[in-house]
């Protein structure tokens, strides 16, 4: 993350150096940089918010270490046929396991007030794998509830 603040620097698209709230977002095989950011980018305490979009295929244990230690809100969303299904319920068992409460609803179900309330979110959809990010405005609707939003 630090890279990315001093690239971005250099190149004259921000004037500070400071780093404030981060959301890091990823679509299928982008959670693996997410996964690797949250453990090694340098700056986790800075990420508040995490979206998979139909992306927790592996390294969910990197996921689990930053919602225990950093308290950021995870939204992820999946699919039956984008192979993250699998993945997922073993997540939800293994917060469950822990004692650590969670949101799971299907899509169509799920509020601005649960998303806005709520900090590990797990959303199945019944649209395809190329679909979870724009079709509903999904994308959108996430950071209307964001730390980034003027609720």
């Amino acid at each position: 993350m630090g890279d990315v603040v001093d690239f971005l620097f250099k190149e004259s698209k921000i004037n500070t150096r400071s780093v404030g709230k981060i959301v890091l977002s990823g679509h299928s095989g982008g959670y693996e940089g997410i996964a690797f950011a949250l453990m090694r980018g340098g700056i986790p305490e800075k990420v508040r918010e995490v979206y998979l979009f139909d992306a927790l295929y592996a390294e969910t244990e990197k996921f689990t270490h930053w919602i225990d230690r950093f308290n950021g809100k995870l939204i992820n969303i999946y699919t039956d046929s984008g192979g993250t299904t699998w993945d997922t319920r073993a997540m939800m068992d293994d917060l469950s396991g822990w004692g650590i409460a969670y949101f799971a609803k299907d899509e169509l179900a799920v509020s601005p007030l649960d998303l806005q309330t709520n900090r590990l979110i797990f959303i199945h959809t019944d649209l395809g794998h190329d679909q979870v990010m724009s079709a509903r405005a999904q994308f959108r609707e996430y950071l209307k509830a964001s730390c980034f939003s003027n609720r």
